[in-house]
């Protein structure tokens, strides 16, 4: 959805979808002790990436940073043995949503 949002130039949006999932990450690194490093990271490494982008408003610069965003996290749980769980960008933006900004 952030990705889209993004797409769409409602920065907002992005903006708003990108610092949702830290306290998400927080969470799961208390609930999930042996994954906190791992998550703090990916936090610091790959998802800090997406700010700078999502503030100047520079969607190839996201893009490039979201698309290495998923890699990692990919890769963190290939490195974790859990193949199974991979991330990818979705063909097209869900149907339900319209990220076009509405100011």
């Amino acid at each position: 959805k952030r990705f889209y949002a993004a797409k769409a130039g409602n920065w907002a949006n992005a903006m708003g979808r990108w610092k949702e999932p830290k306290g998400r990450f927080e969470l799961a690194g208390l609930v999930r002790p042996k994954h906190e490093d791992a998550l703090n990271e990916y936090m610091e490494k790959d998802w800090s990436k997406l700010e700078a982008p999502l503030k100047a408003r520079d969607f190839a610069a996201f893009e490039k940073a979201f698309h290495e965003a998923i890699a990692s996290a990919n890769a963190w749980h290939d490195q974790k043995d859990k193949p199974f769980i991979k991330w990818k960008l979705p063909d097209s933006p869900p149907p339900d949503l319209d990220f076009t900004p509405r100011r």
